[in-house]
């Protein structure tokens, strides 16, 4: 009986082992994808990753790379407003299960950043700064993302007058 535990503690160590070399060994491949401009090869890694290691120690790091890849717009194949949406996606997974990790703030602020300028989504740009300044109240992003709320739907030219204005 004393054999069996000791060789169902090694094997249990192995595995435990085993899994994170593999956790490490997928994101050098993602790593090494990012490193020679392959996005699809880069994605096919992180998506590997995401099924192989859905809660991982690493997941909102690969959830986060996957944001930028498609934020980026690195991924010649969609048009830019699919590419926003992708990486919209990718980012409230890490709002939304990794709340306390150190990629959320970015994430959120990133969402708001995108339905702000490039989707053009006032309202919903509006409710993610809201929510950042809400949940992440001490992260320096903060006062970037009152300002975007109160520029919402201004042109960059009118903003410029607005400060010029102001500093006369």
């Amino acid at each position: 009986m004393k054999r069996l535990l000791i060789f169902a503690a090694l094997f249990a160590f192995y595995f435990i082992g085993c899994k994170k070399k593999d956790e490490k060994a997928m994101l050098a491949v993602a790593a090494e994808c990012i490193k020679k401009q392959d996005a699809a090869g880069s994605i096919a890694a992180y998506e590997d990753f995401l099924k192989e290691f859905p809660n991982g120690e690493n997941t909102s790091i690969v959830l986060y790379n996957l944001g930028r890849i498609y934020q980026d717009k690195m991924v010649l194949a969609l048009d830019m407003e699919q590419s926003d949406r992708k990486a919209i996606e990718y980012y409230q997974q890490i709002v939304e299960k990794f709340p306390k990790s150190s990629q959320a703030p970015a994430a959120l602020f990133n969402i708001g950043f995108l339905e702000a300028n490039e989707l053009k989504n006032f309202d919903e740009a509006k409710k993610a700064y809201e929510r950042f300044i809400r949940d992440y109240p001490n992260d320096p992003l903060v006062s970037s993302a009152k300002s975007e709320i109160d520029n919402l739907g201004v042109s960059p030219e009118e903003i410029i007058r607005r400060k010029t204005a102001e500093a006369e």
